[in-house]
């Protein structure tokens, strides 16, 4: 098969299928992990969760040596297939997929040989065998995915994100439908869903690949493999890979520091975690968005570019406030409801649930902060948006672990480490922005502050009118503290966070919107 041109942009078709396979992933993702943490923690219980949340852990730092596949590659083919440099395409191709194979094969033989020793060392001494046994499926998995995340990078050069998020899509519908049988159905051990976890990613990895290869018709070579083509590999990934690993830091290093008091402790933090990030993703996802848009206004469009970024983090902002409303208020009596852990775990529950109060207020700085980094990413600092990344990760634990070993918190240190990591990273970002980008101090800070004084407004008000959220809580209670603060919110964005202009734009489209349907 010859090697396909890149369509520098996609077909206004071929966008919307891209987006609605998108978000139809995103959605289905979300639901199917409550669906499987909350089923699997009631079947199994906190602490051999606590073994699986680790294990998955450890996954997810094993997926960040793909050596650029998923992040670089989507960056550099389309430029190269352009301009007719099809040989030059084949060689990283092939040099993406060689070394994550040759990373692979190298992982595997490490697990192996000593990977007992290892896992002795994470989970302690006092682990059974069978805690060994999951951490290895989850770690050679993820090994195993390494060199097929090449076919990412080619269905994204193909512009065919419907195809990849398609077959992701199946993936997780027939995952979540193996979890059920063997957890509900079939009540087998913490292994075996261990195994039918991870075989469903890498059953679609390997199609997605096959895809991949057949959209874009670029041959793995093992000529591919050389210093040059690693080195312009490496050239293209290192900010990107900083800035994933860095990302990944502040959460998966406090998981990894939660262990150190049980895998009881391991679920007590990362399920509030999950719940949290899955649910700020949402407004998180400006920042992505607003990243080309950056990209394309010239320098010279100072005002125009400072209006764009000012709206992006206003905006990304508001909408993290109903958000965490709707986390702090209700999210403690889901939790509960969800998990239906029984009495010998109650301290353990309580854990959580306090790890979830405080991970939601941090949690609502996700959503600015990501829009700040696709600026920045938009205006070429991507150096710059990985050190705002690392530094406040690094921040971020170090204040977790120092609250860890001075306070009775216990693992709640973690999660108030974890949300000062959160308001660090926008801070540093916004500092780095302001240094780039001319843009009005007072500007910039309103459109943090204000949406933080909304924030601070929409909880206030109904914690002091009904009292604190818990577990326990009437739904009728619930219900009054989520609708009191959602209208404080919207009355509050309407009045005080949306300009005039925004305001009129709002208003003129819903009016033709009216009259189309009159």
């Amino acid at each position: 098969m010859l090697p396909q041109k890149s369509n520098k942009v996609p077909s206004a078709r071929q966008t919307v299928r891209n987006i609605v396979f998108m978000w139809g992933h995103k959605v289905a993702y979300v639901i199917s992990s409550l669906v499987v943490t909350g089923i699997a923690a009631r079947f199994y219980g906190l602490e051999e969760m606590g073994v699986w949340i680790l294990a998955t852990t450890m996954a997810t730092y094993v997926a960040l040596l793909d050596f650029g596949a998923a992040s670089a590659l989507p960056r550099i083919l389309p430029r190269l297939l352009s301009d007719g440099r099809h040989s030059e395409a084949s060689r990283l191709v092939s040099c993406a997929f060689l070394l994550g194979a040759g990373v692979s094969l190298i992982g595997m033989l490490v697990i192996f040989s000593g990977g007992v020793g290892g896992a002795q060392l994470l989970l302690g001494e006092g682990a059974g065998a069978g805690h060994y046994d999951i951490l290895a499926v989850a770690v050679v998995a993820a090994l195993a995915g390494l060199p097929l995340k090449v076919g990412y990078g080619l269905l994204a050069t193909a512009n065919r994100f419907d195809i990849y998020f398609g077959v992701d899509l199946a993936g997780v519908i027939f995952r979540l439908a193996l979890v059920l049988l063997v957890v509900l159905e079939w009540r087998l051990g913490i292994f075996v869903f261990a195994v039918v976890a991870v075989l469903p990613p890498l059953l679609t990895n390997i199609i997605q690949y096959y895809l991949g290869v057949r959209q874009v018709g670029l041959p793995i070579t093992f000529s591919g493999l050389s210093r040059a083509s690693v080195y312009e590999l490496m050239s293209h990934t290192g900010a990107s890979l900083l800035l994933t690993f860095s990302a990944m830091l502040l959460a998966q290093g406090s998981t990894l520091a939660a262990a150190k008091l049980g895998m009881a402790s391991v679920s007590a933090f990362a399920i509030p975690l999950m719940l949290v990030t899955q649910a700020v993703s949402f407004s998180g996802s400006l920042g992505a968005l607003v990243t080309p848009v950056v990209s394309s206004l010239s320098v010279a469009k100072e005002q125009e570019l400072a209006d764009v970024v000012v709206g992006a983090i206003s905006s990304s902002a508001s909408m993290s406030v109903p958000i965490v409303v709707a986390l702090f208020f209700a999210g403690p009596a889901f939790v509960h409801w969800w998990l239906g852990t029984g009495k010998e775990e109650h301290a353990s529950m309580q854990q959580l649930l306090w790890n979830l109060q405080f991970l939601s207020i941090g949690a609502f700085f996700v959503g600015p902060a990501s829009a700040v980094r696709g600026v920045l990413l938009g205006a070429g600092r991507h150096w710059g948006s990985a050190f705002s990344e690392l530094s406040s990760a690094v921040f971020g634990l170090g204040v977790g672990l120092a609250l860890l070993q001075s306070t009775t918190l216990g693992v709640s240190a973690l999660a108030v480490g974890v949300s000062v990591g959160f308001m660090a990273r926008l801070a540093i970002a916004a500092s780095l922005l302001k240094m780039k980008i001319r843009l009005s101090p007072f500007d910039l800070a309103m459109s943090i502050f204000k949406p933080s004084g909304l924030l601070l407004l929409s909880i206030g008000a109904p914690t002091v009118i009904f009292g604190f959220p818990g577990a326990q809580s009437a739904l009728h209670t619930l219900m009054a503290q989520v609708v009191v603060g959602g209208t404080i919110w919207a009355i509050g964005t309407w009045w005080f966070v949306l300009t005039p202009s925004m305001r009129n734009i709002l208003v003129n489209k819903i009016r033709k919107t009216y009259n189309r349907e009159t």
